[in-house]
């Protein structure tokens, strides 16, 4: 975050619709009180390695100019949103990022590079349509046997 120090913030910091840019700085990781991270709808472009935060519950980088999975996250996150963020990530990536995250229980994110074809009957259909890239995405099939409410 150019031309910003982060000390002294307490167990939240909301920075918010602000006008950072740069990256999260490393000294984040630092922050031993540090449970909450706001920082949605800024410039924001990338994370530093914040792994060191034992504190860090909840991380929230949406509408940012994110462009990668941020590798070096604290383990201790719990809530991590990079929603309406341009994340270019496959599939196996994706995965290998969760994995790195134990005690991850909520995260929000829209990936631009994986493509999904929510209905297989018209995936011939889409196929012929759109470029063949589009073709070779994770197939997503409705669920079944699901209710909402009490039995």
């Amino acid at each position: 975050m150019r031309g910003c120090v982060l000390s002294g913030l307490g167990a939240g910091r909301y920075l918010h619709s602000t006008s950072l840019s740069g990256t999260v700085p490393e000294s984040v990781g630092e922050m031993s009180a540090l449970v909450q991270l706001d920082a949605h709808s800024t410039l924001l472009s990338g994370v530093g390695n914040i792994s060191q935060s034992r504190s860090l519950r909840s991380l929230r980088l949406s509408s940012t100019l994110i462009s990668f999975l941020p590798l070096s996250l604290p383990s201790s996150l719990t809530h991590l949103y990079l929603d309406e963020s341009p994340i270019n990530a496959s599939a196996g990536e994706l995965a290998a990022f969760v994995a790195r995250l134990p005690q991850l229980h909520a995260m929000s994110i829209g990936v631009v590079s994986i493509p999904i074809v929510l209905d297989p009957s018209r995936a011939s259909q889409l196929c012929m349509l759109e470029t063949s890239d589009y073709c070779h995405g994770t197939r997503v099939t409705a669920p079944t046997g699901c209710r909402v409410g009490h039995d």
